[in-house]
């Protein structure tokens, strides 16, 4: 998919032909996860979604389906989740960490708005967060500045650092 994105930037293949190949994987997905449907849920609860403007969910919902199937009770809210209602969802939640997905450059202030405005909020002090994305990919180390506790590369990567904490805090 990294490879489709490039080739879209690039302008050797249009918008609806990166949807397509987006909606082939999805369809690869689905078939696979209904495959371990029966996840025994033996770590805490976490919520993964896109920042607020941000219109890519492959990526977020591979994590989230890899963390699912490693134990996670997991909430994936998909993309463009505004702000104020993720904040209000993470009130009545109580994840023990949340997952924040970021593909586009100018989505980074959105992402550094998000973990600023949850970790304002006193009951969700203690939850974690981590970023990933295609932009803290592309730049190893950017993924500081935004406040997160964690980044990862990618769902093997998030399945280490959260199982890491898992054990650290319980």
């Amino acid at each position: 998919m990294y490879e489709v994105g490039n080739l879209w930037e690039r302008g050797e293949i249009s918008v609806a032909e990166e949807h397509l190949a987006s909606s082939i994987v999805s369809r690869i997905m689905s078939t696979i996860y209904s495959k371990f449907i029966t996840f025994e849920n033996t770590r805490g609860k976490a919520v993964v979604t896109a920042t607020a403007n941000e219109f890519h969910e492959l990526g977020s919902r591979i994590v989230a389906d890899s963390l699912e199937m490693n134990g996670w009770d997991l909430d994936h809210l998909g993309v463009n989740t505004p702000v104020d209602d993720l904040v209000e969802l993470l009130k009545k939640r109580r994840p023990f960490f949340l997952g924040l997905s970021v593909a586009i450059p100018f989505n980074l202030d959105n992402a550094i708005e998000t973990i600023d405005r949850v970790k304002g909020v006193p009951e969700l002090e203690d939850m974690k967060v981590m970023v990933g994305g295609k932009v803290f990919n592309d730049n190893p180390g950017l993924w500081k500045e935004t406040e997160a506790d964690a980044w990862s590369r990618d769902s093997n990567e998030a399945i280490k650092v959260t199982g890491e904490w898992w054990r650290k805090f319980n």
